[in-house]
């Protein structure tokens, strides 16, 4: 098995959803996050470069959809 953890970078950027609202008032993008290091034998990491938003998202954001069943 090779050992590609040299190639992974210390730190990363993520959005942080912090409560439900308007997305300029709940979203923050955190930078220097730490990339997660200790991953179980049924988890990946996955180098994200964009991502597009859906207008479902901003339901979510919004806490529109609250009563859905919950996610698995």
């Amino acid at each position: 098995m090779n050992d590609y953890t040299g190639n992974i970078p210390m730190f990363m950027r993520a959005a942080q959803q912090s409560d439900y609202g308007e997305p300029r008032n709940v979203l923050t993008l955190r930078e220097n996050v730490p990339v997660p290091r200790e991953l179980s034998s049924k988890q990946i990491l996955v180098q994200v470069n964009s991502v597009s938003i859906n207008p479902i998202d901003w339901k979510l954001l919004n806490g529109n959809l609250s009563d859905l069943p919950p996610y698995l």
